[in-house]
């Protein structure tokens, strides 16, 4: 520690009583901290629940508009068959219209 010297008495007696107020400082706040720590975790699993729940709610809000997603291009798939339907007939009578005259 100081080189192959004898340690002088005030700086062993300045290491100890230092060493001395950390241990008192550890174990004074030993208890606090833990009681962070402990706060800490239950706050972790809380968020962690919630961040589940939300998840869950989205997935099942995903599935929702997948599902009318689908329901809407099946009905578009109905109207194009109607529409492409619709015009036949209307070329169909007009063949018919024209043919009569």
């Amino acid at each position: 520690m100081c080189f192959g010297q004898p340690i002088n008495n005030d700086v062993l007696k300045l290491v100890q009583e230092e060493v001395a107020t950390l241990v008192t400082s550890v174990e004074e706040n030993k208890e606090t901290w833990m009681q962070d720590h402990e706060g800490l975790k239950t706050n972790l699993q809380n968020l962690t629940q919630l961040f589940a729940l939300d998840i869950k709610r989205l997935e099942t809000k995903h599935v929702a508009l997948e599902s009318g997603l689908n329901d809407l291009k099946d009905n578009q798939l109905k109207i194009k068959e109607s529409v492409v339907e619709n015009e036949l007939i209307a070329s169909s009578n007009a063949s018919l219209i024209t043919g009569q005259r």
